[in-house]
């Protein structure tokens, strides 16, 4: 469970956490799908975080910069601008918060587990197919490089360890199950061999077979 209230005091910003100190308005759209985005790509495991109404300075120091209860925006309307124009779809909350008397808005990003997340058409300046990655407190346009660590994490993630494990319905936690044999199994092709040494036996008999 995040401790929302020292993460805003004493944590600064990093890969997966930034400070904002006003929420996105509508002319700010491209920057949000940008920090979103970037966070997204991000090679961290856990939940990101962008935490509107704090002016926080590079040497540590921040204040608190109330957002009225009356201008706090809708998460819908956040989450419909990140869903009509990144691809996969992003996991996004936006929810207010209150710290110290003064009420805070945070975004949280996650189950990043589809990445790249990238442009699905062009909006303003993004173009579609664009792809941002935060490294530390840096965004960049994502480089073959970050692509490959992508998928080389894909690869090891989703590689077979040649272990299988079955399960039977109405046989409870037992690890032992006994299984009676009905018949045997035969190939085709031994089914094919027997077929034809019977036709040989039989025009053998028969006398209508010579070698």
């Amino acid at each position: 469970m995040i401790n929302f209230d020292d993460l805003i005091k004493y944590e600064n910003e990093n890969t997966c956490l930034d400070f904002k100190a006003i929420q996105y308005e509508k002319s700010q759209y491209e920057e949000l799908i940008k920090d979103i985005m970037s966070m997204a790509n991000a090679d961290v495991e856990n939940d990101r975080y962008i935490i509107i109404g704090v002016k926080h300075k590079p040497s540590g120091d921040r204040k608190m910069l109330n957002i009225k209860k009356e201008e706090f925006i809708d998460s819908a309307i956040y989450q419909q601008i990140i869903r009509e124009n990144i691809e996969p779809d992003i996991k996004l909350d936006y929810f207010p918060y209150e710290h110290e008397g003064n009420l805070l808005g945070i975004f949280k990003i996650s189950n990043c587990f589809n990445q790249a997340y990238m442009m699905k058409k062009d909006f303003g300046k993004l173009k579609k197919g664009d792809s941002f990655i935060r490294k530390g407190t840096n965004v960049s346009r994502m480089m073959r490089r970050d692509y490959d660590a992508i998928f080389e994490k894909k690869l090891k993630k989703d590689k077979f360890d040649g272990k299988i494990q079955l399960s039977f319905s109405g046989y409870g936690s037992s690890h032992e199950i006994e299984l009676t044999v009905t018949s045997d199994i035969k190939l085709p092709s031994q089914r094919a061999a027997e077929k034809i040494k019977k036709i040989i036996k039989e025009r053998k008999r028969i006398g209508c077979y010579t070698t």
